[in-house]
């Protein structure tokens, strides 16, 4: 295939759209599209190539995914290798086991599994895992593997490679609704998949396969580019997160395939203009760009705690194109040239693929070592009350033996429910109901406040949650059924909905139940753990940071959690609940004797939760004296 410039100046924007996107630069706020346009190219390039060789008789499985290797794993494997250096040096105790979780994924190709299925309430910020960024990866990889066979099959059965094309559109249309769809019902897994994404490397491919042929006339060869150009480029400024990719990521996809389709048959200004050198230059080492420069993002956001300054960025881009250079130059570049046998190739890759996902297994192991992290933090960490959880049901078992605890398993006096921000209050329930010897029945789910009635359809993480909304359902029927049921203790993260939040409290007010508002926990700026943890890595003497107690009681953040919750309070009281304030007895992640009481930074851990035990007694036996409800 001969070389076309334009296509490493296509290459050139795409990752200087992803770059500028990444490294917060608000003008570009729309750069992730850089990521669709790379399918595009990929898809036409792709399947130029396998057409081309079957045409000539000379295509050989073997010998195109032993390309595909020296192509794309050289780099990768040097990165991962870099990247796992800088995870044993910068991250903390858990970004640590999930970064070395995430390489397995990575180096099998397969991450984007792994990080659609991320939606662990409790883990740290997937956003900002170091490889993150290999999701896309892994999309084209799955794609290459399938793509062949689906090209081969369309020649031999349709004879004539230029018909393939007919087999291409089904396949684009069909992909186009199922990531319309899921972008509306699934957002995940919409984003992640390949199926939600072949779409745009078919529309590479059906452009390479020309079924539509020459355009008529000059003047369309001369504008189509430049009004591709204008679709492609638009969206970088202008579009947002929101339903994306689906029918949203049409507009960019077809503004490149009109330019790919345009420069088959003509040259154009516009393809004069991506041929610009400093462009082509980018484009060239566009593969190793994308690959350093989002490890180096994640690193300094996870280490510092904070967003990028404009010098961060500057400092970051400068390092990401050295790299890039240096990787394309003395990596990518040998490993392509080499003539290594095919068999060779793909038994070396499948090698080193073990040995990454052994490795990892290994090093995951090291996460608290005294090489990495002082002893004192060690054995803060290893507290048995860090990460321990009480049921927070996922599925529709929420009548198990963990949700109901008390003497009397066959009925309760008792509910807790609410969010993760209501489960975090159970050790301290349970402590109360033991005194008075009631039986505790959880109705908890982590961003399900069950007793909440939403308007509108709940979502968690991209997906209709279709089981909170049940568990809301049976929480009221519950309610009415059993007459058992004495108090019910609430609570909640955000009330952004304030009518629903405001609908509900008025119902719950109405029951004749002794309804009780447990109000939030002081939220940290940042997991008082983590920040002990970055603030003690061995890495701290080479890069030593500004000295900060992590431990210090903030009067900012102390403040804010109370004000922020001061509507909540009235509201609640309103209707004739009362409102418990854990602000008036913990303000600070650790006790006198210097125990955690938080295992982020706004849940309790199950030592905090039984910390507050003796106030919330106090506090309900001062109900009981000023509310006869309460007696």
């Amino acid at each position: 295939m001969p070389y076309l410039p334009y296509i490493d100046g296509l290459r050139g924007i795409a990752v200087l759209a992803i770059l500028l996107f990444h490294l917060d630069v608000s003008l570009f706020q729309g750069g992730f599209i850089g990521v669709d346009l790379f399918f595009v190219i990929s898809g036409y390039l792709i399947t130029s190539i396998i057409m081309r060789e079957m045409r000539e008789g000379r295509f050989s499985f073997a010998a195109f995914y032993a390309r595909r290797v020296r192509r794309i794993f050289p780099a990768l494997f040097v990165m991962l290798f870099f990247a796992s250096v800088g995870a044993v040096l910068f991250l903390g105790l858990l970004e640590f086991g999930d970064y070395f979780k995430a390489v397995r994924y990575a180096a099998a190709q397969v991450s984007n599994f792994l990080f659609s299925q991320e939606v662990d309430y409790f883990a740290p910020d997937v956003s900002h895992s170091p490889l993150l960024h290999t999701w896309s990866l892994g999309v084209e990889e799955q794609f290459y593997l399938i793509w062949p066979m689906v090209l081969l099959a369309a020649y031999k059965f349709l004879k004539r490679g230029d018909r393939a094309g007919r087999l291409l559109v089904p396949i684009f249309f069909a992909s186009l609704l199922i990531s319309e769809y899921l972008v509306r019902t699934d957002g995940m897994q919409a984003f992640y998949h390949l199926h939600s994404r072949a779409w745009q490397l078919a529309l590479g491919g059906i452009v390479a396969l020309d079924i539509i042929g020459r355009p008529r006339g000059e003047r369309v060869l001369r504008l189509l580019p430049a009004a591709g150009l204008i679709l492609m480029t638009a969206p970088v400024f202008l579009y947002d997160e929101q339903n994306f990719p689906g029918l949203k990521a049409l507009v960019p996809c077809l503004g490149i395939a009109m330019i790919l389709y345009a420069g088959r048959h003509a040259e154009s200004a516009v393809t004069k203009m991506l041929a610009f050198k400093p462009l082509i230059s980018v484009g060239v080492i566009s593969y190793s760009v994308y690959l350093w420069h989002w490890p180096l993002i994640a690193f300094y956001k996870t280490y510092f705690a904070s967003g990028l300054t404009p010098q961060a960025a500057t400092g970051i881009a400068a390092a990401t194109f050295g790299i890039a250079y240096l990787s394309y130059r003395f990596i990518e570049q040998p490993f392509r040239k080499h003539k290594f046998s095919s068999a060779k190739t793909l038994g070396t890759a499948f090698i080193l693929i073990l040995c990454f996902i052994g490795a990892s297994n290994v090093v995951k192991r090291s996460s608290d070592a005294p090489w990495r992290v002082t002893y004192e933090i060690n054995k803060l960490e290893r507290s048995p009350h860090s990460l321990d959880r009480i049921c927070s049901v996922e599925s529709g078992a929420y009548d198990r033996e963990t949700c109901i605890v008390g003497p009397n398993k066959g009925s309760y006096e008792v509910i807790l429910t609410g969010d993760s921000h209501a489960s975090h209050y159970a050790p301290m329930i349970f402590a109360w109901a033991k005194e008075r010897g009631y039986t505790v029945r959880l109705f908890t789910r982590g961003a399900c406040p069950a007793w909440v009635m939403p308007s509108e359809m709940r979502f968690r993480y991209g997906r209709p949650d279709t089981y909170c909304m049940q568990l809301t359902e049976d929480f009221y029927k519950t309610l009415e059924r059993d007459k058992s049921i004495e108090y019910v203790f609430i609570g909640l993260s955000d009330p952004s909905a304030k009518e629903d939040v405001r609908r509900s409290l008025e119902r719950l007010g109405k029951t004749g139940k002794k309804v009780v508002y447990l109000g939030r926990v002081t939220k940290f700026a940042e997991n008082p753990h983590d920040c002990q943890v970055r603030h003690n890595l061995m890495i701290s003497k080479i890069f030593p940071k500004e000295p900060v107690n992590c431990l210090a009681f903030d009067p900012s953040t102390y403040e804010k959690s109370r004000t922020e919750f001061d509507y909540l309070k009235a509201i609640s009281e309103g209707y004739g609940i009362p409102y418990f304030d854990p602000t008036e007895f913990m303000r600070e992640p650790i006790d006198g004797e210097g125990h955690f009481l938080y295992m982020d930074k706004s849940h309790m851990n199950l030592y905090g939760g039984g910390y507050l035990a003796p106030y919330f007694s106090k506090f309900m036996k001062a109900q009981e004296e000023k509310r006869p409800a309460f007696r």
